[in-house]
């Protein structure tokens, strides 16, 4: 089964274990993107069992870049969308090699910051789509606590001495899916730390000791360090906002 439908001109994506569904004609306008060149099936891919094209990254904000696609505008602002998710999709602009969206949400943040500190954040990102195409070559489907992702193997094992980057390694036969016995809600930043290099959690977030015991349990000392950091942070904060 193939993802694009030539009669309806449907193409279904399988986004971090999502299934999301876009017309080609939405995609059309933007044709240097990593979307349209995959749905045309310019460059290579890898599909699941049903035919839909999987992209290693996070669902939630893959909906906020389809929503751009079709209203050629951002429908969010910053406040309403959180920061963490924010940066997620700034990110994600560059990975799916969409400027325009990029500039969007650059002129988002600048109405909301300074003019000096978005120009000090902004940084142009130089994005291959072959790479981008090339991160998908090997997809993995785990089961964690019961929650279904999807990821390529390239981000499992970003941190070879980690236990994820121990189990996907050649040293180990794993089911696909792969079972794993922890908290399926956590291993959501979890992932995204291991795609983006940095960690990433909503405003508001409440879990970071039970996020630190999953980062510990999952060896990942670069993101055991910057949570032990948030967490350090945020307790100072909390701190001072009980003696102002």
């Amino acid at each position: 089964m193939s993802s694009f439908d030539s009669t309806s001109g449907l193409v279904i994506f399988n986004v971090g274990g999502r299934r999301h569904q876009v017309f080609l004609q939405t995609l059309a306008p933007w044709p240097e993107s990593l979307l349209c060149r995959l749905a045309r099936g310019q460059l290579r891919s890898i599909a699941d069992s049903d035919g839909a094209v999987c992209i290693d990254r996070d669902p939630d904000t893959f909906g906020l870049v389809l929503n751009f696609l079709r209203y050629r505008r951002s429908p969010l602002d910053i406040e309403s969308v959180g920061s963490a998710k924010f940066h997620l999709l700034l990110e994600d602009s560059d990975f799916y090699c969409l400027p325009e969206l990029r500039n969007c949400l650059l002129q988002l943040r600048e109405t909301a910051e300074s003019a000096e500190t978005a120009k000090a954040s902004s940084t142009e990102a130089n994005i291959s789509l072959e790479s981008c195409a090339d991160e998908q070559s090997s997809l993995i489907t785990l089961d964690v606590g019961g929650t279904r992702y999807s990821t390529s193997l390239s981000t499992l094992t970003r941190y070879p001495d980690s236990m994820l980057g121990a189990m996907f390694s050649d040293r180990f036969r794993l089911n696909n899916p792969a079972a794993i016995d922890r908290d399926g809600n956590l291993f959501r930043h979890v992932l995204n730390f291991l795609r983006n290099g940095r960690l990433s959690l909503p405003d508001g977030f409440s879990e970071g000791e039970a996020l630190l015991a999953e980062a510990e349990f999952y060896q990942i000392q670069p993101l055991v360090q910057q949570l032990r950091d948030w967490l350090g942070g945020y307790a100072a904060s909390r701190a001072k906002g009980v003696y102002l």
